[in-house]
């Protein structure tokens, strides 16, 4: 619940300080997070495929954004913690899932 909380908190005060464009394409490199959360928490193994796609998403991403206009920093840090705080409740709700013996929900 608390990440979820800062999740939101965080993501919303970011739409306040940069604009919607910028924040969706930040948005874009999430899925990494996730991922390198899953392969600590044991949930997956490190996959060189999933590896490449995802870094692919990523400098993609980057891409979009470097050409950004308007370059929001406190925008950008904000966007990143959410999306981590929000990457870290995916992760720990699989966490608990698996160890429920329930199954898991993939991201």
């Amino acid at each position: 619940a608390a990440c979820g909380g800062l999740c939101l908190v965080t993501g919303n005060w970011a739409y306040k300080v940069a604009t919607v464009s910028f924040l969706q394409m930040v948005k874009e490199t999430h899925i990494v997070v996730v991922y390198i959360l899953t392969i600590a928490f044991g949930l997956e193994q490190p996959k060189f495929h999933n590896a490449a796609i995802l870094l692919f998403v990523a400098a993609s991403a980057t891409l979009a954004v470097s050409a950004q206009a308007e370059l929001s920093v406190r925008g950008l840090l904000l966007q990143l913690i959410a999306g981590l705080f929000g990457s870290l409740q995916i992760v720990l709700t699989n966490v608990m899932l698996a160890k429920s013996g329930k199954g898991r929900i993939d991201p």
